[in-house]
């Protein structure tokens, strides 16, 4: 069996917009493993490239887990962020 390679767990990612909070990503579970292939769709302003900036780690969440590679990456700062990149 693969090994999971991009774990995320709960993740959440909410805008505040003039007092009004916008919430692009609500509890969101995922896994990807060694070798899989996937795709990532949905219609406009669904939280794709929300997703993938943090996953990326371009972003960070408003809660949640993102493990890639056995990395815990939701809590590094920006230079940690850099190198890992």
């Amino acid at each position: 069996m693969n090994q999971t390679v991009i774990e995320v767990q709960q993740l959440s990612k909410v805008y505040d917009q003039d007092t009004i909070p916008v919430h692009a990503l609500n509890g969101v579970d995922f896994k990807v493993a060694e070798a899989e292939f996937i795709a990532v769709k949905g219609p406009s302003g669904s939280g794709k490239t929300t997703f993938l900036n943090m996953i990326g780690g371009l972003d960070h969440p408003t809660t949640g887990r993102i493990v890639i590679g056995g990395h815990e990456i939701t809590n590094m700062n920006q230079q940690e962020l850099v190198d890992f990149r």
